[in-house]
C-alpha cells in the first residue's frame, strides 16, 4: 500500500515557491493578507513534526493548496492555514480574531470544534455493510454538520481529512482501521451530500486497503486482469465519440475501487458488474448536452432503466448532469455522463466550486447571504439549508458517547426523558460538561449531558414551563393524570350519582358497574371504560350528561328532581368529630349494617361509603376518615 505522496520533503517551501502560484485570482492586497496568515501558520508549528517526521506545516499548506483551486475566498484559504493552531499551538480563538478577523477565527473555531469531538468506537458501533449506517453515524455525520455552522468549516475539514487519508500508513494498524473505516463511514458520505464527488471517491479509495485489507486484497486480484482491456476500451469509445462530437471535450475512466467493490458485494463476481467504464462528455451548454444526449442513445442502445436527467432536476439539490447506461460494441455496457464545464466543477468539488465561479456573492454587503447553505442543498437529511435544518435542533452527547438529537433550547430534563421515562421522572440535577447546572439549563450542541437521579425525587408541574419536547410534556402530564386520578374518579362518580338519582335512575353500583361499563366501551365516546369516563367527569374533560345518555339512552333531563336523601334512624360518627355536613353515597348505597368510611370531597362535604366500594380503591387516601354508625 503505497502513500499518494512517496517520499515526504523535509523542508517547507516559501511562500511564493508554494501557495502564490495558486492565487491568481486574488488582489494585492488579499494576496498580502494571506501571505501575512502563511507566515504566522509557519511560525507556530515551526518545532512541529508529523508522525512521518516531515514538518508539521507542510500539512495546512497542502489543505489551503488544494482549497484555493476551488475557492477564491480568501478567509477560507487562510483558515485552512490556520485550522490546527487553535488546537496544536498555544493559540486561541480571541487571538486569531484580533489578528485575522472574526469571521477567520470562526472557520478556525469551526473546524477545532470537530476535531476536538472525542470518537469512540464502541458507541459508534461502526461497521460495513452494504448501503448501511448505523443511526449512531447518521447522527454524528448531522453533529459535525451542526457544529460546522458554516459549509466552508466542513470544506476545510474535508480536504483536512483528504490529506491525512494519503498518510494512513505512518499511522499503528489499529488506528489506520479505525480512522479508515470513520471515514468511509462519514466523512465520505459528508462530502457526497455537498457535492464533492471526488473528493468523496478519493477519500474511499485511499482508505479501502485500510478498512478492509483481507477484501481489498482479493478485490485487487479480481480486478487486476481485466485492468489493461478495461483501458483499451475506453480509449476506444473516446475515439468514437471524439468524431462523432469533434465540439466537446471526451474523457474516461475506470469506476472508482471502493465503487466497484460495493457493486461486488451485491453481483459476488466481477463478471456480473458490467458498467466498470464511465464515459465523460463536456458540451458547451445545456442545450448541447441535451442534443449530445439524443445522438449517444442513437448510437449505443441504452438501457432504459439506467436513463437520469439531473440538470432539470439537480441531485442532493446541486448535481446536474445527464447518465444514459447503454450497450457498445462487443456487447459491453458502460455509462455515459453529459455535462457542461461547470456543471462539472459542481459535480467534482460541489459548493467550493459554487464559491470560485459565483465569486461575486462574496462582496462584503453580501457573503453572509453567500455562505448559508448555497442554493439550499437538500442532502437525505445530512446536510440541508442551515437555516431550514438546524436552526431548531441541537446533537449532545451521553457520557458513554451516544449523540441525542434534540430540539433547540432543549433543557437537561428533555435530555433525560428521552433516555428513559423513568430517568426523567426520578432526575434530581444534571452535570453539563463535567459541571453541575439546573435541570432548566439550555443545552447546546457538543454538550456532555449527566443525570443525576433520586427515588426520593417527585416531578413538579413546574417543569411543564420550561421542557422542550412534546414527549416530555406528555411523560409529565401522564405522571399527574396518574396521581389525580384517585380523587378525579370519586368526584366523577359523586356527580353522576347525584344527577342519576335526581332523574330517578338507578345509581351506579357495585352490581352493575360491568355493564353500563360495557356500554361506554360500546359507544362513541372515546373510553374505553366507566372508570375512565368518571375519571373525565371528575377533571371537567366531559360533562355528567355525555355519560348519563350512554347508560341511559331513555333519560329525560327534564325530569331531574331536587335531591334528598334520609340517613335513616342511626346517625353517622366520624372520628374527627360530629356536626359535619354529609351524606350516602349513590355508589353503593350503605346501611346502619354496612362498615363504613367517609371521604371528604372536594366541595369539602363528606361522603359515606361502605368500606368494600367499588371505588373506595382509586380514593385519595388522605381524605379517607373512619366513621360508624351510631
Amino acid at each position: 500500500m503505497n502513500s499518494k505522496l512517496g517520499k515526504f520533503d523535509s523542508s517547507v517551501g516559501n511562500f511564493s515557491q508554494t501557495l502564490l502560484p495558486h492565487l491568481s485570482d486574488f488582489d494585492k492586497k488579499e494576496i498580502q493578507f494571506i501571505e501575512s496568515v502563511f507566515d504566522f501558520a509557519k511560525k507556530m508549528h515551526a518545532d512541529q513534526k508529523r508522525i512521518s517526521g516531515e514538518p508539521y506545516f507542510n500539512h495546512p499548506l497542502s489543505v489551503a493548496i488544494d482549497i484555493v483551486k476551488h475557492s477564491p475566498d480568501k478567509e477560507t484559504v487562510v483558515a485552512a492555514l490556520l485550522h490546527d493552531v487553535a488546537e496544536d499551538c498555544d493559540v486561541s480563538i480571541k487571538d486569531l480574531s484580533e489578528k485575522f478577523g472574526p469571521e477567520v477565527a470562526s472557520l478556525v473555531d469551526g473546524v477545532t470544534k470537530i476535531s476536538s469531538i472525542e470518537m469512540k468506537e464502541k458507541a459508534l458501533g461502526l461497521e460495513f455493510s452494504k448501503n448501511h449506517f448505523t443511526t449512531q453515524i447518521d447522527s454524528y455525520r448531522k453533529l459535525l454538520t451542526a457544529m460546522a455552522g458554516d459549509p466552508r468549516v466542513l470544506i476545510i475539514k474535508l480536504y483536512d481529512r483528504l490529506h491525512n487519508s494519503q498518510t494512513l500508513e505512518w499511522l499503528p494498524k489499529h488506528r489506520q482501521k479505525f480512522y479508515a473505516l470513520e471515514t468511509i463511514e462519514i466523512f465520505a458520505p459528508l462530502a457526497e451530500r455537498i457535492g464533492m464527488s471526488a473528493i468523496k471517491s478519493e477519500l474511499e479509495d485511499n482508505c479501502f486497503p485500510y478498512a478492509f485489507s483481507d477484501e481489498y486484497d482479493n478485490f485487487i486480484k479480481s480486478i487486476t486482469l481485466a485492468k489493461s482491456d478495461r483501458e483499451k476500451y475506453i480509449k476506444r469509445i473516446i475515439a468514437i465519440l471524439e468524431k462523432k462530437f469533434p465540439n466537446t471535450e471526451v474523457s474516461g475512466r475506470a469506476k472508482h475501487n471502493f465503487s466497484i467493490f460495493n457493486k461486488l458485494l451485491a453481483a459476488k463476481s466481477i463478471e456480473n458488474i458490467h458498467d466498470l467504464v464511465a464515459i465523460r462528455i463536456i458540451a458547451k451548454s445545456s442545450a448541447d448536452c441535451y442534443e449530445i444526449f439524443g445522438q449517444v442513445n442513437e448510437l449505443f442502445k441504452p438501457i432504459e432503466d439506467k436513463i437520469a436527467d439531473y440538470i432539470a432536476k439537480p441531485r442532493n439539490g446541486i448535481y446536474q448532469s445527464l447518465h444514459t447506461t447503454v450497450v457498445g460494441p462487443e456487447n459491453i455496457i458502460f455509462e455515459i455522463q453529459i455535462r457542461t464545464p461547470e456543471m462539472h466543477r459542481t459535480a467534482e468539488f460541489g459548493i467550493a466550486a459554487h464559491w470560485h465561479y459565483k465569486e461575486k456573492m462574496f462582496s462584503k454587503s453580501n457573503s453572509k447571504q453567500a455562505i448559508s447553505w448555497i442554493a439550499e442543498i437538500e442532502a437525505g437529511d445530512i446536510i440541508t439549508s442551515k437555516k431550514q435544518f438546524f436552526a431548531n435542533k441541537i446533537f449532545v452527547f451521553s457520557p458513554q458517547g451516544k449523540i441525542i438529537e434534540l430540539p433547540k433550547n432543549a433543557t437537561p430534563l428533555d435530555f433525560a426523558f428521552f433516555i428513559h421515562t423513568e430517568i426523567g421522572l426520578s432526575c434530581f440535577g444534571t452535570k453539563v460538561n463535567g459541571k453541575m447546572v439546573p435541570i432548566s439549563s439550555r443545552l447546546k450542541t457538543g454538550d456532555v449531558v449527566e443525570i443525576i437521579k433520586s427515588d426520593r425525587v417527585k416531578p413538579s408541574r413546574d417543569w411543564l414551563s420550561f421542557v422542550k419536547t412534546n414527549f416530555a410534556r406528555s411523560k409529565i402530564n401522564e405522571y399527574f393524570t396518574d396521581l389525580d386520578r384517585p380523587k378525579n374518579y370519586a368526584v366523577g362518580l359523586d356527580i353522576v350519582n347525584i344527577e342519576l338519582y335526581k332523574l330517578n335512575k338507578p345509581t351506579i353500583t357495585e352490581k352493575n358497574f360491568k355493564t353500563l361499563s360495557g356500554k361506554i366501551s360500546d359507544s362513541r365516546l372515546p373510553f374505553n371504560d366507566l372508570e375512565t369516563a368518571l375519571v373525565s367527569v371528575g377533571k371537567k374533560d366531559i360533562s355528567k350528561n355525555e355519560i348519563i345518555k350512554v347508560i341511559y339512552p331513555d333519560v329525560n333531563f327534564a325530569e331531574s328532581k331536587t335531591v334528598k336523601r334520609a340517613l335513616g334512624k342511626k346517625t353517622v360518627h366520624f372520628e374527627i368529630g360530629d356536626g359535619f355536613t354529609h351524606r350516602l353515597a349513590n355508589c353503593c348505597k350503605p346501611t346502619d349494617k354496612d362498615e363504613i368510611i367517609g371521604y371528604i370531597t372536594l366541595q369539602k362535604i363528606i361522603t359515606v361509603h361502605k368500606k368494600n366500594c367499588h371505588g373506595a380503591k382509586l380514593f385519595d387516601k388522605e381524605r379517607i376518615i373512619e366513621a360508624s354508625w351510631r
